[in-house]
């Protein structure tokens, strides 16, 4: 029995990892709130996913007299007009399913992953 309840496990556990990579991938059409402004392109992003996996969005979110134009009611917007779009794919996709996916990062375009 202990097997089995082993196994039921990871089987949840790889379902939810697949249900965040959706929305991750999917954010645009799935209630997205915050837009992220980066080199190449905009991601479209979730407050409480990003809230619950970093104290930094957490405290930019919150408000609590942070003053952040980004914690007011409505659609969020971040730039981080330095960051290629790629390698904030990276990040933020870590946020969502807790996995680095160096895919995005692959090719010929100077960024190796060693």
């Amino acid at each position: 029995q202990h097997d089995s309840q082993g196994q039921s496990a990871a089987s949840a556990a790889k379902a939810m990892e697949q249900a965040m990579s959706w929305l991750f991938e999917q954010g645009a059409e799935s209630f997205s709130d915050v837009t992220v402004r980066c080199d190449g392109g905009s991601l479209f992003l979730h407050r409480n996913v990003l809230m619950a996996n970093s104290e930094y969005f957490r405290a930019m979110f919150q408000g609590a007299g942070g003053g952040f134009r980004e914690s007011l009611e409505g659609g969020a917007e971040v730039n981080l007009l330095e960051t290629p779009l790629d390698v904030a794919r990276v990040l933020f996709g870590y946020l969502y399913h807790g996995r680095v996916d160096e895919a995005p990062l692959d090719g010929d375009d100077g960024i190796s992953k060693s």
